[in-house]
């Protein structure tokens, strides 16, 4: 499965939401900004990456209405798209951004999820390729053909700020199953508010650099 095509499941729903859900669009748009312009925050290359991961939320995970379903399954309701497609937003829908480390560099490298603690996994991508060793970043991942597959959603952390962010991810988990859902675990937590990666990665943009 090619990675045009994981980019055009993505392309279809988002303009499938466009169309019938302009209103519900402005809604997640504010609530994933916190009601922030995201170009007073930032520009170039991050800007552009914001919006990714935005559409990238929006398609995977946001909700028009509490419990209601996704726009992955409004649209496959609503439309009538390929077995190609399908099969991609299938496993978009059950997929979940998490946050990985770099174990081995190279291609393949060997990630390692440290958010769920889940066994290190070989990706073949030329994006990651050129990562060093302990680098931490969050991406969405599916599987297809038997290979891991980044997603859309990336955000870049770097080796400095891997503990911290560790403990910030922690730290919102517990007040996940303090607040909302007891019984509920990391992964339950990365898919209910994977949103709380933007706000991270936006405050770690806007520290002044050293």
């Amino acid at each position: 499965m090619s990675e045009d095509i994981i980019s055009e499941a993505y392309a279809e729903v988002t303009e499938f939401a466009r169309q019938k859900y302009e209103k519900a669009i402005d809604t997640a748009y504010d609530f994933f900004w916190e009601e922030e312009d995201p170009m007073d925050m930032m520009g170039g290359s991050a800007l552009e990456l914001g919006f990714i991961n935005f559409e990238d939320w929006l398609v995977c995970d946001y909700r028009p209405e509490e419990k209601s379903p996704g726009f992955i399954d409004l649209f496959l309701h609503s439309e009538n798209p390929s077995d190609e497609i399908k099969e991609v937003l299938e496993k978009l829908k059950v997929s979940y951004i998490s946050l990985y480390e770099v174990k081995k560099a190279g291609n393949p490298v060997v990630l390692s999820d440290i958010a769920t603690g889940d066994d290190d996994f070989e990706v073949n991508d030329e994006q990651l390729s050129h990562l060093e060793k302990g680098y931490a970043f969050a991406a969405r991942f599916i599987e297809t053909d038997g290979e891991r597959k980044i997603g859309r959603s990336v955000y870049p952390f770097g080796i400095k700020m891997k503990d911290e962010i560790l403990k910030l991810i922690n730290a919102q988990f517990a007040r996940y199953k303090k607040n909302k859902n007891s019984e509920g675990t990391m992964k339950d937590f990365l898919v209910d508010e994977s949103y709380a990666f933007n706000m991270t990665w936006m405050s770690c943009l806007q520290r002044p650099k050293k």
